[in-house]
């Protein structure tokens, strides 16, 4: 009990006449739901805002994966490993242009208007 006593006092939480202040509980409940309902709208927003990036980040990690695997893929395709390596290299470097803009055309519906944009 005594453990309480000091926690109530550190918290000014105390009695006035032997009863509770009842004034205080309403006005700290008014501003909380004055709180409550003006900062709605922010977290609305906020919420909103935090899906699009969640989003948008599965939309670039598919497009990396997708883009990888489709590298590797042409990369290790066996008339690829058959030319000399010096025309090798050239190959996949050239391969690092064309491969972004198919993947986004194959999946224009997925990434939007942003596989529109390489046509």
């Amino acid at each position: 009990m005594e453990k309480w006593l000091e926690w109530a006092e550190a918290a000014e939480l105390r009695e006035v006449a032997g009863a509770t202040n009842y004034w205080v509980l309403a006005i700290s409940a008014v501003a909380g739901i004055v709180v409550w309902v003006v900062t709605t709208p922010l977290r609305n927003v906020s919420w909103a805002f935090l899906d699009n990036v969640v989003d948008n980040s599965r939309a670039v990690y598919f497009f990396a994966y997708t883009c990888g695997d489709r590298y590797l893929e042409a990369a290790r395709k066996a008339n690829a490993l058959s030319l000399p390596p010096l025309e090798y290299a050239c190959a996949l470097i050239s391969l690092a242009f064309p491969i972004p803009i198919a993947v986004l055309q194959d999946y224009e519906a997925r990434f939007g208007i942003t596989g529109r944009l390489c046509l």
